[in-house]
């Protein structure tokens, strides 16, 4: 995933970044001494120098960015939910002026600067109809405390399922973090609409209905 900084609170992590900058210096001077004393680690040292002060703080911002936002103490850099994992429910469509409902999986890859959405879609057999991924996502926190996940999707349709072709259309839901459920609204260029409506169940990502 490329890094970018839109959902980090920018003043305090700013002024992390210079704050950080000053025992990253002296914890930096103070390897490179140490170093410097071993013929060997020194010749390998001068090509690799990992322990600058910027590199330091390069390998904490990546940290943060991929693992430490995830923790309430990081909350005040970046504060946003952790919606990692996969959900499982259904989707109910409005499919050739029908109110159909297919079972819905989704499945959410994120870390601080970036989030992917790859969802399912099957019929009451279990037989997969089609899937879809994101290609271009944002979280929006809402006045009353929730979050709302908007997305544009591409859907590649099973070849062998009739009616269905390969689409792209726009989703939003939003997310409910005490029983880690999302629900929303979602429409597509076919064009048809609907509702989802589906509840957190694994942090394992299958790849699959």
């Amino acid at each position: 995933m490329a890094m970018n900084f839109k959902y980090y609170k920018t003043s305090p992590f700013v002024i992390t970044i210079l704050a950080l900058s000053i025992p990253a210096t002296y914890f930096s001077t103070f390897i490179e001494n140490v170093i410097m004393k071993a013929e060997m680690i020194n010749d390998m040292y001068r090509y690799v120098g990992i322990f600058s002060a910027v590199s330091l703080i390069m390998i904490f911002v990546y940290l943060l960015n991929e693992f430490f936002w995830k923790y309430f103490f990081f909350k005040w850099l970046v504060n946003i939910p952790n919606l990692n994992g996969r959900y499982e429910g259904e989707l109910r469509s409005s499919y050739k002026d029908q109110n159909i409902t297919k079972k819905c999986v989704i499945e959410i890859v994120q870390n601080a600067s970036k989030i992917t959405v790859n969802s399912y879609y099957a019929d009451e057999d279990g037989t997969e109809t089609s899937k879809s991924e994101s290609f271009s996502e944002e979280i929006i926190k809402k006045n009353d405390g929730f979050y709302d996940l908007y997305y544009f999707f591409k859907n590649d349709a099973n070849t062998l399922s009739k009616g269905l072709s390969n689409h792209s259309g726009a989703c939003k839901l939003t997310f409910y973090p005490p029983k880690k459920e999302l629900k929303g609204v979602y429409f597509n260029d076919r064009p048809y609409k609907g509702n989802i409506s589906v509840k957190f169940t694994s942090k394992h990502i299958e790849g699959k209905f």
